[in-house]
């Protein structure tokens, strides 16, 4: 046994509102060695957040287990261990609201463990303590931040070059951890699904419009096969988005709506759409609804899924200010 490093990519800050879409556990021996790594994606079933922050998109988390399917994996790798983390407090926040929302009755100090942010004053000579200044500080290379996979290996050096120091009362973590009893919870062995290559784009352009057209019903969704088949999990396919039509243009009066968290804020947007004449409230999405502006095509929101529902064209911001370039432009 020895030490758990935990990192988790989220949909904001506000654990158990929001949730977690990427989890990586780094088991480290009492030595600080690395024994085995873990990292999966995770479906939540609803708006990825700053998807620019984190750079996964809603196509990869959809073939993703939802957290119910992948918390006994999970706490088969934390049990006996002292979970470490850069900023323990969030990640044990949002671990203990995940697990707990799974039915996991976590024991007494289970969140508790080593925060290597919380330590850096000690073993580090640097002023700032984010990931990025303490791995500089400590000699560590830092590649494809905000993954939580390379966070955690990250996060695993910095704790190695602490525990390199020779003080501390690691042994006594380390015996405490051990003797926490943790309740049984059945791994699945739920295969793991992985993120993209690094530097992929965020949201795709709508398809051309030779391309099939995208219909689908509300029970034969991905999202209702996800809510209402949890004896069997089965990775659902992509769903295609609606392709513009040929010389598609917004006019003013036209409704539209906005979906998930755009790089520019959505008040910007919906002034520069207000501006041109377009209807931007209510926010809801209905049959009369134009367009829906997204951060991601492939958004798990509940507009998103009506939009799709509706057969009404998703589109994102670049497109969008196309659009409004267009209806600025006289016929």
């Amino acid at each position: 046994m020895g030490f758990a490093v935990v990192d988790v990519e989220t949909t904001g800050f506000a654990a158990g509102r929001d949730r977690i879409i990427e989890v990586a556990v780094v088991q480290a021996d009492a030595s600080g060695a690395v024994t085995d790594e873990w990292c999966t994606l995770v479906n939540p079933h609803r708006d990825l957040g700053a998807q620019h922050v984190h750079r996964i998109t809603a196509r990869e988390v959809l073939p993703a287990p939802t957290f119910d399917r992948i918390a006994g994996d999970l706490v088969a790798r934390l049990t006996g261990r002292v979970l470490v983390a850069h900023n323990l407090t969030f990640d044990a926040r949002f671990l203990h609201a995940e697990l707990t929302n799974a039915g996991v009755p976590l024991p007494t100090g289970a969140t508790e463990g080593v925060c290597t942010m919380t330590l850096a004053p000690r073993y580090l000579t640097t002023d700032r303590r984010n990931l990025a200044a303490c791995c500089a500080a400590a000699g560590i290379p830092l590649t494809n931040a905000h993954s939580a996979l390379h966070d955690a290996r990250a996060t695993a050096a910095l704790l190695a070059h602490y525990l390199s120091a020779g003080d501390g009362n690691w042994a006594q973590l380390i015996a405490t951890a051990r003797a926490r009893n943790w309740p049984f919870v059945p791994a699945l062995d739920t295969p793991p699904v992985h993120r993209g290559a690094p530097g992929h784009p965020v949201a795709r352009r709508p398809r051309r419009e030779d391309a099939p057209a995208y219909r689908q019903s509300r029970r034969t969704s991905a999202y209702y096969r996800a809510r209402h088949a949890p004896d069997s999990y089965v990775p659902a396919p992509a769903a295609e988005p609606v392709a513009l039509p040929a010389g598609f243009r917004l006019d003013p009066g036209d409704r539209i709506a906005f979906t998930g968290q755009t790089e520019q804020p959505r008040e910007l947007l919906q002034a520069h759409a207000s501006a041109a004449g377009l209807i931007t409230h209510p926010e809801n999405v209905c049959r009369w609804t134009k367009v829906v502006v997204a951060a991601d095509p492939d958004s798990l929101s509940a507009k998103a899924r009506k939009a799709r529902d509706y057969r009404i064209p998703i589109i994102t911001e670049p497109v969008f200010a196309q659009l409004l370039d267009e209806l600025r432009t006289p016929r």
